[in-house]
């Protein structure tokens, strides 16, 4: 693969792109002679990749240049009916990017605004379902497996966590694991944190 003006000197630029897969958006910064060897750049890297943009310079998040809406990229219907999600994007908080494959950034979700939002969710979901069973809700834990806790009935806490791993990825892929793993993680840990209170 041959770059085109091979003769120029390189300048910095910003390839953004996304994968369709799971919806993770990227940008990549490389040195390249034009926007098209830019793309070639990064595409040479991220060939299961979508491409949307070619910016010249290097844009940072933290510097303010640009701005993403999330860990992925969010449709209308979402934005519209779960405005909360965006709460990030005015208060300059950022959180990694974590495309499927193992040498890029890991899922960091522990102190992001989609998280805090379905988290109380399945809390009320798990207290109501232990109302319901008339069982205190001590010790309850939850895995990917969506299994039942004792006499808890989770199906309505494993539809929010399923939705939540779903904005992160396909089912069963490593973001959708990761994400449900680590909602999992936090509801265990609060429940938990009750019995020491």
């Amino acid at each position: 693969m041959q770059l085109a003006e091979t003769n120029s000197i390189p300048k910095p630029f910003t390839v953004i792109g996304i994968y369709l897969e799971n919806l993770q958006i990227f940008s990549d910064h490389v040195e390249a002679v034009s926007k098209k060897d830019a793309l070639i750049k990064s595409a040479s890297t991220r060939e299961d990749a979508n491409f949307i943009a070619v910016v010249p310079g290097h844009i940072f998040e933290t510097q303010g240049a640009i701005t993403y809406v999330g860990n992925v990229s969010l449709d209308g219907e979402t934005i519209l009916n779960k405005p909360e999600l965006l709460c990030s994007i005015d208060d300059n908080v950022t959180t990694p990017l974590s495309p499927e494959v193992s040498d890029r950034p890991a899922l960091t979700l522990d102190e992001s605004p989609i998280l805090k939002s379905f988290l109380a969710d399945a809390i009320k979901s798990v207290e109501r379902a232990a109302e319901v069973a008339n069982v205190s809700t001590v010790n309850f834990a939850i895995d990917s497996s969506f299994s039942d806790c004792g006499e808890i009935e989770t199906s309505e806490v494993a539809d929010l966590l399923d939705e939540f791993g779903l904005l992160f990825g396909e089912h069963h892929s490593v973001n959708y694991l990761h994400a449900v793993d680590t909602i999992c993680d936090v509801i265990n840990t609060h429940f938990a944190q009750k019995v020491e209170a």
